[in-house]
């Protein structure tokens, strides 16, 4: 009871020393685990090495012989007297068994692995044999052959064959039979081979004495063909090998282990009815072999196991000096903070329920952090107020300027730090952002604010380097800015200057590029562009809402001078404003468009819009209205005589169009309305075109075949004008008839020659070609080569 009264009471102190014991801990598992798996690594790494070179060795022997019986193959093959007895369909006589007999005593007595050799005779459907007799029916080959028309060249097939024949008695045994032949006939047979048996007594040889030297070791080595054939010399497998062999043919099947696969010698670890075991797999590429060597896991870990169990009692043994330690170590470590925990009343009994939960250093933070919490929120509590009443002081200046004082002007800028001189000529700029609707769609309210304020605080940012001025947000697309346009004085950016105020012009150049820089920075961070719109200079702080309303007024014309533009005083000059319309322009633009002549059309349209830039807000607004109405009136006439309609944008019939922001905007839907109109004005005329070059087509793929096809022939069919079916066909297919008439015989000639076996002459009279100079010489303009050299490439491509 004292104990967890102790904890509780001290659960900092209790967690000093869990976080010790528990490193200390974590380092002795991890120094121990790092020993024990170092030397699992280099006993694993010796096996690996050992049984590495044990299966290279095996490999080399095996390579070695598989080259010399490729050789041996290559060499009785194409011996004169093997081809002869090959292709031999006499009768046999002395001669030939001769030549049998030549083979026995030269190549199958001076290679003792070597068990026999056959020739095929495809012609007379015999095998001569060094074996037992001159003619020799080897039923178990010919099994082989019959299952396996395929049957690979120079590659070892391990089978069954006859040993031992005496009397009734027969014996069998495995061997490697290598094939070499060339080529077959059309049954598939190869019309004359050499097939070598290699006896495996020397493989089998090489396997049992390395399995007798690693007897104390228990180890094994397999060789399993591409087939899943267990190579060995007997028939039947060996008992005690059969759990092995069912295991690495079960693996060589489910886990697709190849050839192809294997790259270099691989090391597995697998449990064998319930035992472990170590396999390391070499594959033996030019056989087509998978060779295992199968080593028990027990005798190889015998070592490890014996070092594991010591390594166990010397952590034991640590872990218990690590509990004591840990405990003097904490106990040391808590000491400093019992003394400010008293300061802070945590062992008093009104703090019982608050420190129930908590642990001492996490008491400490509750009290630190309730303290700062409550500072913070009376400072920001504090500054929103100000910010507040400074924004309603800004906005009332914008729109009530002269019902404020001198004196109220000075009291809130010593209130609000206001950088505003009211000795000052005063302007008010205001940014208007661009494509508000979609801004205010694609964002949600908090990034929308946050955008308006990185506008707000970029723009300041920048002009307060040189001007005094103020933001404030007015509109959800507005943001007024009150500015002094005489700009700081010199002494007031630098002290050490002796230079005087700027003059009025470079002030007002200077303010205009800080605006466009303004502009810049926020597209290139944000992607969202905003309009910048200047009033005229006034002197009095009264004055400053009749500049707004001026600046307000202004920016109606964001619709001419486009998005991201600076618009100025000088620039809305009203005597400069065209009062009427006229609508010259407007009615030719209408009669080009019934004409389908697109490109009048358009510069028509270029004319009208360059004399509504000239006009009044108002009345561009109205020749806009005007010109709309009267597209909508000819593609309602229009309509009225087409039995299909014209469709075109919806944006035409509502009034969306007039809450384009820029006349740009509408230029270009007018634009793509026109290129609509005039499309399916023009369709009417084009597809008679198109259904007369269908029909030409047609004709020369019926009648490709006809000797006397051609241009005045279809003409006359058609009962056209040759000069018009050529200018029609050209213009719809980019070619000539002629060129035409030859591409599709051409096509026919190449499909003949591709899938028959018909002459040059027989194929040009089935594509209706006469003259033979003729043909090859466009044959070989489009396919570069003869007629004969294109056949001959795709006999040797089959």
């Amino acid at each position: 009871m004292n104990l967890k009264k102790l904890l509780r009471a001290k659960k900092y102190r209790t967690r000093i020393f869990i976080w010790i014991t528990s490193v200390m801990i974590i380092l002795i598992i991890m120094f121990s685990s790092l020993i024990y798996l170092n030397v699992e690594k280099t006993v694993l790494g010796s096996e690996y090495e050992t049984s590495q070179k044990i299966l290279n060795q095996m490999k080399y022997n095996i390579d070695f012989l598989d080259q010399m019986v490729k050789n041996l193959c290559l060499s009785t093959y194409y011996s004169n007297d093997i081809k002869t007895l090959m292709n031999f369909t006499e009768e046999e006589t002395y001669e030939q068994m001769n030549i049998i007999n030549k083979l026995s005593n030269s190549v199958v007595a001076s290679n003792p692995y070597i068990q026999s050799i056959y020739v095929y005779n495809n012609r007379k459907k015999v095998f001569y044999s060094t074996y037992n007799s001159f003619k020799y029916e080897d039923p178990d080959l010919l099994k082989l052959i019959q299952s396996n028309p395929n049957i690979p060249v120079l590659k070892p097939i391990f089978r069954r064959t006859e040993s031992y024949h005496s009397g009734n008695v027969i014996k069998y045994s495995n061997v490697l039979s290598y094939f070499m032949y060339e080529m077959k006939d059309k049954q598939n047979n190869m019309q004359g081979a050499v097939i070598i048996n290699i006896k495996l007594d020397w493989l089998i040889e090489n396997i049992n004495i390395i399995n007798m030297f690693n007897n104390s070791r228990q180890d094994k080595i397999f060789i399993i063909n591409d087939e899943g054939e267990f190579i060995r010399d007997g028939v039947n497998s060996n008992p005690d090998n059969t759990q092995f062999e069912d295991y690495l043919r079960k693996l060589y099947f489910s886990k697709k282990i190849s050839v192809e696969k294997i790259k270099q010698t691989e090391l597995l670890k697998d449990s064998i009815n319930g035992k472990n075991y170590f396999i390391s797999i070499i594959p033996i590429e030019q056989a087509g072999w998978v060779m295992y060597k199968v080593q028990p896991y027990s005798i190889v870990f015998d070592y490890i196991n014996k070092l594991k169990i010591t390594i166990l009692v010397i952590t034991g043994i640590v872990l218990i000096l690590i509990f004591i330690a840990s405990y003097s170590i904490s106990k040391g470590i808590y000491r400093p903070f019992e003394g400010l925990l008293k300061l802070v009343g945590f062992n008093s009994q009104s703090n019982v329920k608050a420190r129930q939960n908590v642990d001492e250093f996490s008491y400490l933070h509750e009290v630190y952090k309730s303290s700062i919490d409550q500072i913070e929120k009376f400072s920001t509590e504090r500054r929103n107020n100000e910010k507040i009443i400074k924004t309603y002081f800004l906005r009332k200046l914008i729109l009530q300027s002269g019902s404020i004082s001198d004196e109220e002007f000075e009291i809130n800028k010593a209130e609000h730090d206001l950088l505003l001189d009211r000795n000052q000529p005063f302007r008010v700029i205001l940014l208007i952002i661009d494509r508000h609707k979609e801004f205010e769609e694609k964002n949600d309210l908090k990034t929308r604010e946050l955008t308006k304020f990185a506008i707000v605080n970029i723009t300041m940012e920048i002009l307060t380097a040189g001007f005094y001025c103020e933001a404030v947000e007015m509109k959800n697309d507005e943001i007024a800015i009150i500015l002094n346009s005489a700009g700081k004085t010199q002494p007031d950016m630098d002290l050490n200057s002796d230079r005087r105020e700027i003059s009025a012009a470079d002030n007002y150049d200077k303010l205009i590029q800080k605006v466009r820089e303004a502009q810049e920075i926020v597209f290139r961070y944000y992607n969202i562009s905003f309009t910048a719109v200047f009033s005229e200079e006034m002197s009095e702080v009264g004055s400053i809402t009749r500049l707004y309303n001026q600046a307000a007024d202004c920016s109606v014309y964001r619709f001419v001078f486009g998005l991201s533009s600076v618009i100025l005083p000088e620039m809305l000059n009203k005597n400069s404003f065209k009062t009427d319309f006229k609508y010259e322009n407007q009615n030719k633009l209408l009669g080009e468009l019934k004409q389908a002549n697109l490109k009048n059309a358009e510069n028509c349209l270029e004319s009208i819009i360059e004399d509504i830039r000239k006009l009044e807000y108002n009345n561009m607004m109205l020749s806009i209205a005007h010109l709309v109405n009267s597209l909508k009136n000819i593609v309602y006439d229009m309509n009225q005589t087409n039995r299909e309609p014209i469709i075109i944008s919806p944006i035409l019939s509502s009034n969306e169009i007039f809450e384009l922001e820029t006349i740009d905007e509408f230029k270009g839907i007018i634009m793509m309305i026109l290129q609509q109109i005039a499309v399916k004005v023009e369709t009417k005329s084009g597809n008679r075109d198109m259904e007369l070059a269908e029909s030409i087509q047609h004709i020369i793929i019926k009648n490709y075949t006809d000797y006397d096809l051609s241009i005045a022939g279809i003409s006359e069919k058609l009962r056209l004008p040759a000069a018009r079916i050529s200018k029609v066909f050209k213009e719809n297919y980019n070619m000539s008839v002629v060129e035409y008439i030859n591409m599709v015989r051409l096509e026919k000639a190449v499909e003949w020659m591709e899938n028959s076996r018909l002459s040059i002459g027989e194929i040009m009279n089935k594509v209706g070609i006469e003259n033979e100079s003729y043909f090859y010489k466009i044959f070989k303009a489009k396919y570069g080569t003869t007629p004969r050299g294109y056949i001959s490439n795709n006999f040797k491509k089959q």
